[in-house]
């Protein structure tokens, strides 16, 4: 069983702290975030089934398709046999999603891009602690990127959340059981997380993308005593322009005119949350 590769950018520079780094998406999500700019790599992959691998060349990061429900996988030994071609051009490999600990070969191709010599980072949504330890243990980890998405009301929206989120009515965090389609995400599990980045890994950052109503200066206080003490946390605004999972979610239903924060509003947040951390940035 290989990694589910559902994209692969070559080059970056942004995406791994200081390290040159190539970018592999794998596939599949266990959340519905509606501003999510990756949807094609939501749907979770049948991991019994033959991978299914159509492209002759190396595939970019704008190689996110489904075909008739048919998910247009790389192959994990094309990805690998590039790495190996460009060693010493590149230092390391940023593994980001969907989901990335939803996969069960995570542990086995972190363990092939360090024996090739490549720094590895994760980026995760911290709903799997157990993996996170592991690959904190096995040393298999060298940065890990962990989103912080809102509350816990917010959690279990986003968790829950069907894919017609924000329709039929206003966005109620509050009230977010009503639309679950997913209650075994333990919230405790998120703070595990939390706790065992700040603790363990070798080097980390705490980061959310900023989007109304999961986000606001009355949320703040709640995420800055989750992720009390971290060494560094960054706040993201959200694209206007991209692809969305469900852009109904930014249109009449949801209960802000404009659910995206402005460059003041995003400042504002930075103040309040700052007293949490070691040092908060605006990306």
């Amino acid at each position: 069983m290989s990694l589910k590769i559902g994209g692969f950018q070559r080059n970056t520079l942004i995406d791994f702290p200081g390290v040159v780094a190539s970018l592999v998406f794998t596939q599949g999500c266990n959340f519905r975030c509606p501003y999510c700019h990756n949807p094609s790599l939501i749907s979770l992959p049948i991991f019994e089934s033959p991978t299914t691998y159509n492209s002759s060349t190396l595939p970019n990061n704008n190689n996110f398709k489904l075909t008739n429900n048919t998910l247009n996988l790389i192959d994990e030994s094309e990805i690998l046999a590039f790495l190996k071609k460009r060693k010493g051009l590149i230092d390391g490999v940023a593994i980001t999603g969907g989901e990335p600990t939803l996969q069960p070969t995570l542990e086995s191709f972190c363990f092939k891009l360090k024996n090739m010599g490549f720094k590895v980072k994760v980026d995760t949504n911290g709903s799997r602690p157990d993996v996170i330890e592991n690959l904190i243990k096995r040393e298999l980890v060298d940065f890990i990127a962990m989103d912080i998405k809102s509350n816990k009301e917010g959690y279990r929206y986003l968790i829950g959340a069907s894919e017609q989120i924000g329709v039929e009515e206003k966005i109620d965090i509050k009230n977010s059981n009503k639309h679950a389609l997913n209650k075994t995400l333990n919230f405790s599990l998120i703070i595990k997380s939390i706790k065992l980045i700040i603790k363990q890994s070798p080097a980390y950052e705490f980061r959310t993308t900023c989007v109304k109503p999961f986000i606001t200066s009355e949320i703040m206080p709640e995420i800055g005593e989750m992720i009390k003490g971290a060494s560094k946390y960054v706040l993201q605004h959200c694209s206007r322009n991209v692809r969305m999972f469900n852009p109904l979610f930014f249109q009449k239903n949801n209960p802000y005119p404009d659910p995206f924060l402005s460059d003041d509003e995003l400042a504002h947040i930075r103040l309040i949350v700052k007293p949490y951390v070691q040092e908060c940035l605006i990306r």
